[in-house]
């Protein structure tokens, strides 16, 4: 899992398996947890990708991700 966010960029997350990308997740805030290991992500947006071409997108309001299991829970959408 890849993170990126730090200033005032757009919080991203994103998860490769064998070298491409599976999925990847932006939001217009995060706050984050380090003893969990899971951030609380708002107005969040999946991107799921087939090879490089993204095959289907979810948004909702508020979405957690552990960072242990790189789980995606989205609510309120």
């Amino acid at each position: 899992m890849f993170q990126t966010g730090a200033g005032r960029k757009t919080p991203c997350i994103k998860t490769y398996a064998h070298g491409a990308l599976v999925y990847s997740l932006k939001a217009a805030g995060v706050a984050y947890t380090s003893t969990r290991r899971s951030g609380a992500f708002s107005k969040a947006t999946v991107y799921f990708y087939k090879g490089s071409a993204v095959r289907l997108t979810v948004t909702a309001p508020i979405a957690t991700v552990d960072g242990n299991t790189s789980d995606i829970v989205m609510r309120g959408g």
